[in-house]
């Protein structure tokens, strides 16, 4: 043993062994955090015991400076821990957190140095304690040597750590969002449906002139009025549902809504001709915002008087009180309003 202890101590390998070791303890650390969440503040002991087996092994020590090499070693992880958040996942007692903490330091310290064997006090305390031993004064045992040599080698070593945690932790983060965009874009994609003339005949003109108005707006209603989801938007789907509506059902609406968002007065014109209500109201506002308002009036009244539609008669209500410099503007906008189809089944 006093052989061992003479010429086998190594505070130099200690310190560069133990920190070495903190690397694949961090992310153990950070595997049982992400997989095992509730078991992470347990890694406060585990990892102190860990760093004192590994600056046992290299150290192959017996004095209080090892002790202190695996301390400063364990204290040092735990603070990248707390630093990248894998201490804990929710809420903890701190007397709990603190208690771990400390069985992890004491383990450290504990597993950083070999014991003497009883019977062999007397002879250590002789050879080491009561005359500093010369294997002692060798360089490997230096603090001069070890502690510039620790620290570098520890900083340096949980420095490329960390940026190997980033580096983990942004590319799971770059992974996640690439997992979530493809289950939107799937998701997505199973609300969207075949536009062709084959499936829309399967469909009420209401059902489709409510998903023509999706697309365009990208999201959608359902045809009691309640807001549903978000939708794709397809300008082009929507325009392909109300040209099939009005050129193939011969539908005045969607002649009229495809007159609205082309800025196609020909359309809104013969829409109206066709006996839409709200082609009718625009034919109106148009006459009323470029000529005399107050020759369009009667018109509006009458064409409140038989309409059916709820939006309609808001929409004159609305002239009524704010007067037309409130409506002008929107009818070239060539927004698709859902107010085209919200009452739109009421006159089928």
């Amino acid at each position: 043993l006093l052989s061992e202890i003479r010429n086998k101590q190594n505070a130099f390998l200690a310190a560069l062994g133990g920190a070495f070791w903190t690397m694949p303890i961090l992310f153990s650390w950070f595997f049982v955090f992400q997989n095992f969440p509730k078991f992470a503040p347990l890694m406060l002991v585990l990892s102190g015991i860990l760093i004192g087996i590994a600056v046992r092994l290299h150290g192959r020590g017996y004095t209080k400076r090892f002790s202190v090499v695996a301390f400063i070693l364990h204290l040092s992880t735990v603070l990248i821990a707390v630093d990248f958040g894998i201490l804990l996942e929710g809420k903890l007692w701190a007397i709990i957190l603190f208690g771990l903490y400390f069985i992890g330091a004491w383990s450290a310290v504990f597993f950083a140095k070999k014991k003497v064997p009883f019977a062999e006090h007397r002879a250590y305390f002789e050879l080491m304690e009561k005359t500093q031993h010369v294997s002692l004064k060798k360089w490997c045992n230096r603090w001069f040597v070890v502690m510039p040599s620790f620290l570098i080698s520890m900083l340096l070593i949980h420095a490329v750590t960390t940026l190997m945690l980033v580096f983990v932790i942004e590319e799971q983060a770059l992974q996640a969002e690439i997992v979530e965009a493809n289950k939107q874009k799937i998701a997505q994609q199973n609300k969207e449906i075949d536009v062709t003339s084959g499936n829309l005949k399967t469909l009420t003109v209401k059902q489709s002139l409510l998903y023509a108005h999706a697309y365009f707006n990208g999201h959608r209603f359902t045809e009691s009025g309640r807001y549903e989801h978000d939708f794709p938007t397809s300008e082009y789907k929507s325009k392909t549902i109300l040209k099939y509506l009005a050129h193939q059902e011969n539908n005045s609406r969607a002649l009229f809504v495809l007159g609205v968002v082309d800025k196609n007065k020909v359309m809104i014109d013969k829409a109206a001709e066709l006996g839409d209500s709200y082609a009718k109201l625009y034919s109106i506002l148009d006459f009323g915002c470029n000529g005399d308002p107050l020759k369009v009036i009667p018109l509006l009244n009458g064409l409140y008087s038989v309409t059916k539609e709820q939006a309609i008669k808001s929409e004159i209500n609305t002239i009524h009180g704010d007067g037309f410099s409130s409506i002008c503007e929107e009818l070239s906008s060539g927004s698709f309003e859902y107010s085209f189809v919200r009452d739109y089944k009421t006159v089928l």
